[in-house]
């Protein structure tokens, strides 16, 4: 009988040491969910302050973004899964936030003295902001050089060009070229105003009559994207401020006062900077 009582409370000691150990397990598991989580929502506030700019700006800063905005929505997200950040560190385009559990293994724990362990994990996540590489083989969607379909002849550039090569950047008389070649052009006083319901960013340039938006056809189609692709690379050159083929601007080009920053992220063809950006979240492997 004794031997069997002291077996008998040996399994009961090792099946509590051993129910203990699979709440730590699940806590560790409850935090790689927050971290996961407070990763992403850091991305994506990255992601939407980088576009924001480029919205008003006409290009985007990593110098101007608010990491106390990234962390909080880290915070946000990290509570809503059960953990809480103990730290959130931006570099460039990558985040890496830490966090514990909210829940800890409690009294129940006593006997192997981690009553107060908590679930930790660690995530990353970064932006890849990938330019828009425009080809000078554009596919034929049946669109040719003649005035009125949308492809506007390089003549009639270098006419516009030359015009205005003296003066000022004025986007009524940009957006009037456009209107003779059948393209659409909106969303400025001189093209029957400016939405009304704040759907552009705050600062906008079409709140301060210097941007317009323009499509051909409908909005993302193939020919939409064949017609205003050769459009930029002209703009540019002018040094108007471009957002096409970016997040919030697939479905139209916008063009601005905003001119041309070389080097930085989203909107710009000028010198050696990116083009167009389209910006995709990945996980990245934690560095011990």
């Amino acid at each position: 009988m004794p031997v069997l009582l002291l077996l008998f409370t040996a399994l009961l000691a090792a099946g509590a040491i051993l129910f203990q150990v699979g709440r730590a397990t699940g806590l560790s598991a409850t935090a790689q969910t927050g971290a996961d989580a407070a990763a992403l929502a850091a991305a994506k506030n990255l992601r939407t302050q980088l576009v924001n700019m480029a919205m008003q700006r006409g290009y985007s800063d990593l110098l101007l973004v608010s990491d106390a905005q990234v962390c909080s929505a880290a915070e946000d997200y990290a509570a809503r899964n059960d953990s809480v950040v103990t730290s959130c560190e931006r570099e460039g385009l990558e985040v890496q936030v830490a966090v514990v559990t909210q829940e800890r293994l409690g009294e129940a724990a006593e006997p192997i003295e981690a009553e107060d362990y908590r679930g930790a994990q660690r995530s990353r996540a970064e932006l890849d902001a990938q330019p828009l590489v425009l080809s000078n083989n554009l596919p034929n969607l049946g669109i040719s050089g003649n005035s009125g379909n949308g492809r506007i002849p390089g003549r009639e550039w270098n006419d516009f060009k030359d015009e205005f090569a003296d003066g000022p950047l004025d986007v009524v008389a940009l957006g009037r070229f456009f209107l003779a070649f059948g393209f659409q052009v909106g969303e400025h006083p001189a093209f029957g105003g400016v939405c009304s319901n704040q759907c552009h960013v705050g600062g906008s340039w079409h709140y301060r009559n210097g941007a317009i938006d323009v499509n051909y056809g409908a909005g993302q189609s193939a020919s939409e994207m064949a017609a205003i692709d050769p459009l930029i690379p002209h703009m540019s050159e002018m040094g108007f401020g471009i957002i096409w083929r970016s997040e919030g601007h697939f479905d139209h080009l916008h063009v601005d006062l905003g001119g041309a920053r070389p080097g930085l992220i989203g909107t710009d063809f000028a010198g050696s900077g990116y083009g167009p950006s389209v910006f995709e979240i990945q996980f990245v492997p934690v560095e011990d």
